[in-house]
């Protein structure tokens, strides 16, 4: 396939006339700071400007353990009952914070998961209820 002639336009070329490409502008020395990163969890943003802090990074943190979950190869029921357990008293006391219904719903469905992955977990091992 023969090349095309240097007058040809060829894609992205601005001008017809030239094969020289413009040089991006130059970036200022000062770097714009940004505001701190809200975290997530179960499609839920997490503002930084949520408090107490502890409660906060609890749920940036359990968004982070629950995205590393997903990514197992092989289940763990046994960690993921305890996830959700986290995740039921965390979404609770940011209800409590917030005055949100939905996130105290979410905690409810978080503590029933929770329950529902401990007894797969003893029906899969075999271990009985005592």
């Amino acid at each position: 396939m023969a090349a095309a002639p240097a007058s040809v336009p060829q894609f992205s070329d601005r001008s017809p006339d030239s094969n020289t490409r413009p040089e991006p502008a130059a970036r200022s020395g000062a770097r714009r700071s940004r505001p701190p990163r809200d975290g997530r969890i179960a499609g839920h943003v997490v503002p930084h400007s949520l408090r107490p802090i502890k409660l906060r990074d609890e749920l940036t943190e359990l968004g982070g353990l629950f995205r590393a979950y997903q990514q197992r190869t092989e289940p763990d029921l046994e960690l993921l009952a305890s996830l959700q357990t986290r995740k039921a008293a965390a979404f609770s006391a940011w209800a409590e914070a917030t005055g949100d219904t939905f996130l105290r719903r979410e905690a409810q469905r978080a503590g029933q998961a929770a329950n529902t992955a401990r007894l797969q977990h003893r029906q899969r091992s075999g271990v009985s209820r005592g």
